[in-house]
């Protein structure tokens, strides 16, 4: 049965969804911007317009002659040249950064949510140590019957002493290791690679994610590394729009998960 969607966001997200947007609206306005400087040029070289709207920034101190308008005309068809394979290179660089830095910031705000770092780990450590130090006769007596649960004859009697020790909230072996997990998850995210996020999420924070989604993943990472090292990568606005679309998303799913299961207050705990 579908999870029902909750109705909240993180700060960290809602930072990711202005971020992505203000990179999509950049996007439109230079798809807007360039085509009307084009036509813009053409129209000075047949003599419809006798100049060009001065730019904001980069333009020239003084007037030009008509020789150096000329050439500066040149110029700027040369550079919108393919202008929208360079856009879409930027736009992708962009949205997997805020993406990369969104895991790293929701986590973050997760451990913050808890009391900080220290609080968090020093919580997952007591819960251990407390039991630990329970010396009580009675658990042990419970405790005792599957230690060395080997014996096919007494399966019921381990399965009631387990469900005893539920019931009295008994955290088993691999909870006790949860402080552990608690400090590794900290120490990782203090030095992730993007590499690193899909692991992070699915062993680390118990997210289940199709193995499609993390190749998806994978793949556009792939992408942005060609790009960030210089390597030949083709790609237009449509496909670039598809990549934003998948790690938004997935971010989305980030958000609800953590939101779900881990934005929840401990401070009243017995």
């Amino acid at each position: 049965m579908p999870k029902k969607r909750l109705n909240l966001y993180t700060v960290s997200y809602m930072k990711l969804k202005t971020q992505t947007q203000d990179t999509f609206e950049f996007s439109v306005l230079i798809c807007n911007a360039v085509p009307t400087l084009k036509r813009n040029i053409r129209l000075y070289e047949k003599g419809i317009i006798s100049d060009l709207v001065k730019p904001d920034h980069y333009g020239p101190l003084r007037k030009l002659t008509e020789d150096e308008m000329n050439r500066n005309n040149v110029h700027l068809k040369e550079m919108s040249t393919g202008y929208r394979a360079k856009l879409s290179k930027y736009v992708l660089i962009s949205n997997f950064s805020f993406f990369e830095s969104y895991v790293i910031d929701v986590i973050n705000e997760m451990i913050s949510f808890h009391g900080g770092r220290e609080e968090f780990i020093e919580k997952s450590r007591k819960g251990g140590e407390n039991q630990i130090q329970n010396n009580d006769p009675q658990l042990e007596k419970v405790r005792r019957k599957i230690r060395r649960p080997n014996n096919p004859q007494h399966v019921l009697m381990y399965k009631n002493a387990s469900d005893k020790l539920v019931e009295r909230g008994y955290r088993f072996p691999s909870d006790l290791l949860s402080s552990y997990g608690a400090r590794m998850l900290i120490q990782k995210i203090g030095n992730m690679n993007s590499v690193d996020i899909p692991n992070i999420l699915t062993d680390g924070l118990h997210m289940k994610i199709d193995e499609t989604r993390i190749n998806e993943f994978h793949n556009i990472r792939d992408i942005r590394n060609k790009i960030a090292h210089g390597d030949s990568v083709t790609l237009t606005i449509p496909q670039v729009t598809q990549m934003s679309k998948t790690l938004k998303s997935l971010a989305f799913d980030i958000d609800q998960h953590l939101l779900r299961y881990y934005f929840i207050s401990e401070s009243y705990l017995s």
